[in-house]
């Protein structure tokens, strides 16, 4: 019930190649990141959409935190915390103007 705004409703990834670290879900000019293995390192490299302006990245839920990134071209690099907020799946939500 949590993460179901970014699966009901959604379009497959906009982008051609899935991430080894989980998958992407887009519904109008929101990008949901599903994170199925945490990073070790704490830095998760997302690709960034060309077509759209991006807003800010955070978690879905709330309570994880804040998500420190920086962009470079078309990706950003997030740093993490050291645990995940969900261990099957955590959420990252990246809103584009």
């Amino acid at each position: 019930s949590v993460y179901g705004e970014s699966i009901y409703g959604t379009t497959q990834s906009p982008f051609k190649k899935e991430p080894k670290w989980g998958l992407y879900t887009q519904k109008d000019t929101t990008i949901y990141a599903h994170v199925f293995r945490w990073p070790k390192d704490g830095k998760l490299t997302v690709k960034i959409s060309k077509k759209m302006t991006l807003k800010g990245i955070s978690f879905m839920d709330e309570s994880a935190g804040e998500i420190n990134y920086t962009v470079e071209g078309n990706k950003a690099v997030l740093t993490l915390p050291k645990e995940a907020a969900n261990k099957t799946d955590t959420v990252i939500v990246m809103e584009y103007e």
